[in-house]
């Protein structure tokens, strides 16, 4: 038998059908879209299209195909939720938008000046067309299958009282469980072992489908259809665990276990921790997570920085080269400073901005340490002697900042992302602040763009880093992209 369970191995297998299937029909939208546009162009302009053989437009496809899986997974359409048609209209346009943006900036930077718009837009509305049609008739019948108890399991909670009160109602809740009952310890006889009236009630409503002990497993999966059993309770507090596990093999019923209750307490009391599973050398394990691990979100963070840190790169080289050829006449020294200082997991490297200092900045530093603006580890100055002329302009406008676009290509950061702190800041961190170095760092984050030239306090600006960090999503991040323009361009910059 493999490592992964028939359930899960089933969802491996569905979803890879599902991604296949979605894949194709990207792919047949395209080709569509490419026999209708000599149709639809003319009655939208009067002008017979200009189009080239569909081999001509068939690179498009390589690049977003592969991006396709991940989109759809990204925003929930790989999980069957039969409920609002708008919610996952909703889901399938957001996806579909995105893949459109992303094909959008391949043909820009690739200039591609063949390829029309009207076909982009067109193969975009025939993708959300099929994405959503599919969809809608597989929830469709998904609806008629579940209305004749199908595609459902019957289970049982077992455990303490008190766990089976608190994990019954969440059990009776799922789409794809029916609740038979609960089992229990024959001595609780099924009383509330909790305080409160919330916890009694719950407990008294759990006691009312109570199908009996927990040491008769084997009578009562004898005269009761039960899938699977699900075990509220950790096996160390249940009366003769293995007997009980034993008895659910012996049946071929499926056990599930829940989480310990101490972690779940936790993890309902922090604002950080986000409780996951993966496994260690094949065995399952629980995580508690500061930060995001969802692959797919990762990546399609990753795929955004890369395509937009090349078009930036593109789009702005003339700038870049009438920056270095100031810097270099305006005052004597490198181009670039070089920037060594702290990533994600503690680790360095090192990135470039443009110099906008002396070329002895450094060496300058320890003198002015007594003038420092802002409280904490970081050095700021808004008059800093050191700066050069072109400098100050840069540094306004945060032009001196461009060149990290190649540490975001290289993948040292981010588009958006808290800043990395130089080995000096770090040792005059306080400990909670050196959870900034849990995602990789960025160029602009919630600091730069809530008026960093008033924050005056380091420990404000890491609050600002560490809640973008518990809030992330890809939204925000480009809410913080939108929000840096008009930063940038109003001249906030030290």
């Amino acid at each position: 038998m493999g490592s992964l369970g028939i359930y899960d191995r089933r969802r491996q297998w569905l979803r890879s059908i599902a991604s296949g299937g979605d894949i194709l029909v990207v792919a047949f939208a395209f080709l569509a879209a490419h026999a209708l546009l000599p149709r639809v162009y003319p009655l939208l302009t009067g002008q017979e299209a200009v189009l080239g053989p569909v081999s001509a437009y068939l690179w498009i496809l390589t690049v977003l195909l592969p991006l396709v899986p991940f989109l759809n997974g990204y925003f929930g359409l790989y999980v069957l939720r039969v409920g609002s048609t708008a919610r996952l209209l909703l889901q399938v346009g957001k996806a579909v938008a995105t893949l459109a943006v992303l094909g959008g900036a391949s043909l820009f930077l690739l200039h591609d000046h063949r390829f029309s718009r009207l076909l982009l837009v067109l193969f975009t509305v025939l993708i959300f067309a099929a994405l959503a049609t599919v969809r809608l008739v597989v929830v469709a019948a998904a609806r008629q299958v579940r209305a004749k108890g199908m595609l459902r399991r019957r289970v049982v909670v077992a455990g303490s009282a008190a766990d089976v009160a608190r994990w019954a109602p969440v059990v009776g809740a799922a789409q794809e469980m029916d609740l038979a009952g609960v089992i229990t310890p024959a001595q609780t006889n099924g009383a509330p072992a909790a305080n409160g009236n919330i916890a009694t009630s719950r407990a008294a409503a759990a006691t009312d489908r109570r199908l009996g002990d927990l040491r008769d497993v084997e009578g009562l999966l004898s005269h009761q259809p039960i899938d699977e059993i699900i075990l509220a309770s950790p096996l160390a507090v249940l009366p003769n665990a293995m007997a009980f596990l034993g008895a659910c093999e012996a049946a071929g019923v499926r056990v599930r276990l829940l989480p310990d209750s101490e972690i779940l307490r936790f993890r309902d009391r922090t604002r950080v921790y986000k409780l996951g599973s993966e496994r260690l050398a094949e065995i399952p394990t629980l995580t508690l997570s500061a930060t995001s691990e969802d692959l797919e979100k990762l990546v399609l963070k990753r795929l955004i920085d890369i395509i937009a840190a090349a078009m930036l790169i593109v789009i702005l080289s003339p700038l870049f080269v009438l920056i270095a050829i100031l810097v270099k006449l305006t005052s004597p020294g490198t181009v670039f400073y070089p920037w060594r200082v702290i990533g994600r997991g503690n680790r360095s490297f090192t990135g470039y901005k443009f110099r906008s200092m002396v070329a002895n900045a450094d060496d300058l530093k320890a003198a002015l340490l007594v003038r420092n603006e802002m409280h904490g580890p970081v050095f700021k100055m808004r008059n800093d002697p050191r700066v050069t002329a072109v400098g100050r302009a840069l540094r306004k406008f945060s032009l001196d900042e461009l060149p990290q676009l190649w540490s975001v290509l290289k993948g040292d950061m981010s588009l958006v992302g808290p800043r990395p702190p130089a080995a000096s800041e770090l040792e005059r961190f306080e400990f909670w602040q050196r959870r900034k170095l849990t995602v990789k760092p960025g160029i602009t984050c919630l600091w730069q763009v809530n008026g960093r030239h008033a924050i005056a306090d380091f420990s404000e600006w890491a609050r600002l880093d560490l809640e973008y960090i518990d809030n992330w999503s890809l939204w925000l991040d480009i809410k913080i992209l939108f929000r840096t323009i008009p930063a940038v361009v109003r001249g906030t910059g030290v």
